[in-house]
């Protein structure tokens, strides 16, 4: 078994799994998730799907960058306040395929799924 474990070994060396997971796995699992919303559905809703999609994470943006500045300044770390926005940024929107496996799961009602994925 030492042999099969140092293939393993030299594979997992090889693979850039950043790489693979934004230009590989990452645009497969948008499609695959994008199959089953209903477009007629999207389209009533559209206004509230492009509120949320912006003003929402720019609420989210703000609310998450003040407060993670202000923890951090509580704790004595030297993060300025754009430093802490950008984290905002980052951690902001839902992921599109977790939100959607979670919802599916606590059986939101499709109204409801189609806003928010």
């Amino acid at each position: 078994m030492p042999q099969v474990a140092a293939w393993g070994e030299q594979v997992a060396r090889g693979v850039n799994f950043p790489e693979l997971v934004f230009h590989g796995l990452l645009g497969l699992l948008l499609f695959a998730g994008s199959l089953h919303v209903d477009l007629h559905a999207l389209r009533r809703a559209r206004w509230v799907v492009l509120v949320l999609a912006t003003a929402g994470v720019v609420i989210s943006t703000a609310v998450i960058g003040w407060a993670f500045f202000y923890l951090t300044r509580a704790l004595g770390l030297p993060i300025t306040l754009r430093e802490s926005l950008l984290f905002g940024a980052l951690i902001s929107p839902t992921d599109p395929i977790a939100a959607l496996g979670l919802l599916r799961k606590a059986r939101v009602p499709p109204s409801l799924l189609t806003k928010i994925t």
